[in-house]
């Protein structure tokens, strides 16, 4: 797995917003899985589902929310920001060089807030929950205990907490190997 702390992305009013940025090392363009937050990428242990997520073929994107933690903006205002800043981060991820540009959002709480506002924007890159379940197959358990790949009316809401098949067994995973972190601050100038 390769990793890149606080990579950059611009929005459209101009705010840099920072994302940490998880990889397979295989060559070749991915499907990508975005997840934004307004409760510091960085201040917690990294949730288990990414190493599940990369381990299966997909770039998986962990990204600050404006005016929160290593992204840039005067003040957190809650909800505000996330459509259009949603909308251009699936843009932004779409446009990677390692991704395919199809990118699922994935989340709940915040998380799932960001993807309700983001839904309305449709930006073409994003895949809906139903859309394509060979390519993103998500299995979601929301407090209504309405899955969304079976909710017609929430298709346009991708919410992945994990995927639909089995995770490869530890011994599969190449052992000895640490995930190549490099920070993006640390490549300016």
């Amino acid at each position: 797995m390769q990793i890149d702390k606080d990579v950059p992305m611009t929005t459209r009013d101009g705010v840099t917003l920072r994302a940490d940025v998880y990889r397979p090392d295989a060559p070749g363009r991915h499907p990508v899985l975005l997840s934004r937050l307004p409760y510091d990428k960085n201040g917690r242990r990294r949730p288990g589902d990414i190493d599940v997520f990369v381990d299966h073929g997909y770039v998986t994107i962990i990204q600050d929310t404006r005016g929160r933690f290593a992204s840039d903006g005067d003040a957190y205002v809650p909800l505000a920001y996330e459509a259009n800043d949603g909308h251009d981060a699936v843009e932004w991820a779409a446009a990677l060089p390692y991704s395919n540009g199809r990118v699922g959002t994935m989340g709940q709480s915040y998380l799932g807030a960001t993807q309700y506002l983001l839904a309305p924007t449709r930006p073409p890159q994003r895949v809906r929950a139903t859309e394509r379940p060979s390519t993103i197959a998500v299995r979601t358990r929301p407090s209504s205990g309405v899955s969304s790949t079976r909710c017609q009316r929430c298709a346009d809401v991708s919410l992945a907490s994990s995927l639909i098949g089995p995770t490869p067994p530890r011994s599969s995973r190449p052992r000895g190997r640490r995930p190549r972190v490099s920070n993006w601050s640390d490549r300016a100038g």
